[in-house]
């Protein structure tokens, strides 16, 4: 673990910071590389980052308070500290598609083309996050006697733990394939952002297995239902418009 990225005089900055910051930075970079074709301005790209970040941090961090109130009620003012970890990736989706959904409305641009142009760099962003996350030592994996376990002294932590940061680092990238790879087979538009919410609940599912995430309901954390929810819904709606798409070509076609 590093968790202070550097120091200034006294001033600390943290890695969870720095990479949440070049998590940002990746995820513009490649939406403006995939935007070759013009789907968008490039500024609105840039646009949509500033209120991305806004909108997935208040999002995140609002969930992640509210499934840990007791604590925080203990010290209200650390609610305000993300600088430390303790973000909610459900509510940093939500947060950052209500600013997808604003921003689209106000500049009058198709939000499922926008969704879809930038949902891969968005799953590279989070990705790049979780770097920021293994070395603050936040969202960590249960312990464990495997011989690749970690201990993350610097968190107070004296026992080994699984790893679980890396573990959705390393699915994280293989959902950025898995989207490119279906981009070419999509068949309406608007179906990578459900595929990212889909294939994305996927590896949250599987993160939590090695999490220490309490409380548990049958075996399962909260994040595990919502993961299960999330899948079946976006799933199912992938289902149901991939199977229309066909049958509308082919009314076109009647037409002709």
């Amino acid at each position: 673990m590093h968790r202070v990225f550097a120091k200034i005089h006294e001033f600390e900055i943290y890695s969870y910071g720095v990479f949440l910051v070049l998590g940002f930075l990746a995820g513009i970079g490649f939406a403006i590389w995939r935007n070759r074709n013009r789907v968008v301005k490039n500024d609105d790209i840039l646009d949509i980052g500033f209120y991305l970040i806004i909108g997935g941090v208040v999002g995140a961090r609002f969930v992640y308070v509210l499934l840990h109130l007791s604590e925080y009620l203990k010290h209200p003012i650390s609610m305000f500290n993300v600088r430390e970890g303790g973000l909610a990736w459900h509510g940093g989706f939500l947060g950052g598609l209500v600013a997808f959904i604003i921003y689209s409305k106000v500049k009058k641009i198709n939000l499922y083309e926008f969704l879809d142009l930038c949902a891969a760099p968005v799953i590279l962003g989070l990705a790049i996050g979780r770097i920021g996350c293994f070395l603050n030592g936040c969202c960590l994996g249960m312990e464990t006697t495997s011989h690749w376990g970690m201990v993350f002294r610097d968190a107070g932590y004296v026992t080994p733990r699984y790893p679980t940061q890396l573990y959705e680092l390393v699915l994280d990238l293989a959902v950025v394939v898995f989207l490119l790879w279906w981009e070419k087979r999509k068949k309406f538009t608007g179906e990578i952002i459900l595929m990212m919410f889909c294939s994305y609940s996927v590896v949250r599912f599987i993160v939590e297995i090695f999490r220490e995430s309490p409380p548990r309901i049958a075996g399962l954390s909260l994040a595990q239902y919502s993961s299960i929810i999330l899948f079946v819904v976006t799933a199912l709606i992938v289902y149901l418009l991939r199977k229309k798409a066909p049958d509308a070509k082919k009314s076109l076609s009647k037409k002709g």
